[in-house]
């Protein structure tokens, strides 16, 4: 299927989306350098940067990281759920490097940062950095992978293990809301 710029991406029998190893212009250890730049420029303070997945959202090929960020306190609107976070998503384009709004649904396809390449070491531009792609806390039983299709049927999950993820910031009631 062709796609902005010319590049021609597939998808694969499950649908999943398969992008010509030429196309990715920026390597994903200057991705993680471009994310840190922008969380130091915008926000000044960050804790823990993560790889989360190198995906397709809103139109582009992007690395997505996710940080908490002190004192960041976002409002969100997903479905019939409204909830303040501290917790951001950074997507840096994978073909030219830009950083996108917020990310996950707060400022899709909007340039927060272009890229500038003179601000970063050449030496980037072809380190890969070996990340694992929506690495989790879930375990499963061995010799029985669960089905991975969105719905949780007791038997599959049976003597698994899990850990609970809580994003945002737990409180009984929300004080600001923006």
């Amino acid at each position: 299927m062709p796609w902005q710029g010319g590049i021609t991406y597939y998808e694969d029998a499950r649908g999943g989306v398969l992008l010509p190893a030429g196309a990715v212009k920026i390597s994903s250890a200057l991705a993680e350098a471009i994310a840190r730049r922008y969380l130091e420029k915008t926000y000044g303070r960050y804790e823990h940067l993560e790889f989360e997945a190198f995906t397709f959202e809103h139109g582009s090929f992007v690395y997505m990281f996710h940080t908490d960020v002190p004192n960041l306190a976002a409002s969100y609107h997903v479905g019939p759920m409204n909830f303040v976070t501290r917790h951001a998503h950074i997507h840096v384009d994978a073909t030219t490097g830009h950083v996108y709004g917020f990310g996950c649904g707060g400022g899709p396809g909007i340039v927060d940062m272009p890229f500038d390449a003179s601000a970063y070491p050449p030496h980037l531009a072809g380190q890969r950095l070996p990340y694992l792609q929506f690495d989790t806390d879930f375990v499963a039983r061995d010799g029985a992978p669960p089905n991975v299709n969105g719905a949780i049927e007791a038997a599959e999950w049976r003597d698994t293990a899990y850990r609970e993820v809580l994003i945002g910031t737990r409180a009984s009631r929300i004080t600001e809301y923006g």
